[in-house]
């Protein structure tokens, strides 16, 4: 039966003798490394030795051990503060029958440890500059988004400007609470007209005129109606207007509210002209029954009335007191 058994070595001066015959190969490594070991096979008598100036030192060393474990490997220990030498058995045979291609091996393996030290210092090198670059980006991208905001808000706070109404309101027009006939009061106002010069034309309803106020001043002029509050169907009257238009010329549309009838007034003038109703309620096209409020197409010369009672609204062309229904 064949087995493989390596046995603990004696180095003695015979055994030395016996092996000088066989042979040898010298390994080179630091001084303080190069042992002496003798491996044995059972079933044939095979011995490799490696011999060194140092090994009549080694010999004296009672210190020196050489110990065989599980994995058919050899464990040599020269003194106490060195660290074990493991040789594994079929590596040693193989090393000693082939010598040259294993210093081949050895040769090529610290060629390509070289290269690779090389290759990992380029490689850090090429890391540290991208780092570099990254970081210079990252700066520069900092720096400009923390300064560009503060140009946008300030456009923003220009852009979007916030208006309110001022909560306290200013008399521009009459008495507060009290109704009156008086040309600094007011009774029941219904209708507003102003003019780009904030002269301001109230329909002073139950005193049947319309009041004029120039910006600036609290007491009115009657320029529509009678200043006494007398009401009639005359075309230089009013019964209870409703609301007015203005045109630019600052004459007046003016819907004659119990007088079922649409008034043109010019600025100055002391009686109105006709140009919707008849005066008489009543449901035909030249018919209105309490006209309510009144509006102006500047484009087509056409003046809307609503017929409050007649649920209509009508509409009149310059010139013609008939109307046609719009709604």
């Amino acid at each position: 039966m064949k087995t493989n058994s390596i046995s603990t070595v004696k180095v003695t001066r015979q055994r030395i003798n016996q092996t000088k015959n066989n042979q040898h190969r010298k390994i080179k490594k630091t001084s303080s490394r190069v042992v002496h070991i003798t491996a044995g096979l059972s079933h044939q008598n095979t011995s490799r030795s490696v011999s060194n100036p140092t090994i009549d030192n080694l010999r004296k060393d009672k210190s020196f051990q050489s110990k065989v474990n599980n994995n058919n490997s050899i464990a040599l220990n020269q003194h106490q503060d060195d660290k074990p030498l493991s040789l594994s058995l079929s590596k040693v045979k193989d090393r000693w029958a082939n010598p040259m291609n294993y210093h081949n091996k050895r040769s090529n393996q610290n060629l390509n440890n070289k290269k690779k030290k090389k290759y990992t210092r380029s490689c850090l090198i090429w890391l540290l500059l991208v780092l570099v670059l990254l970081i210079i980006t990252g700066l520069i991208v900092l720096i400009v988004f923390l300064t560009k905001p503060k140009t946008s808000t300030r456009t923003t706070n220009i852009v979007n400007p916030v208006l309110r109404w001022n909560a306290s309101g200013i008399t521009i027009a009459g008495v507060t609470g009290m109704s009156g006939i008086n040309a600094s009061q007011l009774n029941n106002p219904w209708g507003l007209a102003l003019t780009y010069d904030n002269t301001l034309y109230v329909t002073d309803r139950y005193n049947n005129r319309v009041q004029q106020f120039v910006s600036g001043s609290t007491v009115g002029t009657t320029v529509a109606g009678h200043s006494n509050g007398m009401s009639n169907s005359m075309l230089n009257s009013l019964f209870f207007p409703s609301k007015i238009v203005l045109d630019s010329n600052e004459n007046l549309y003016i819907a004659d509210g119990f007088n079922n009838r649409g008034l043109y007034w010019t600025k100055g003038s002391n009686s109105g002209v006709l140009i919707a109703g008849t005066g008489v309620s009543g449901s035909a096209l030249d018919q209105l029954n309490f006209t309510y409020d009144i509006a102006r197409n500047w484009n087509s010369d056409i003046t809307y009335l609503a017929d409050y009672y007649n649920n209509r609204v009508m509409g009149y062309r310059s010139g013609n007191t008939t109307g046609f229904v719009i709604a």
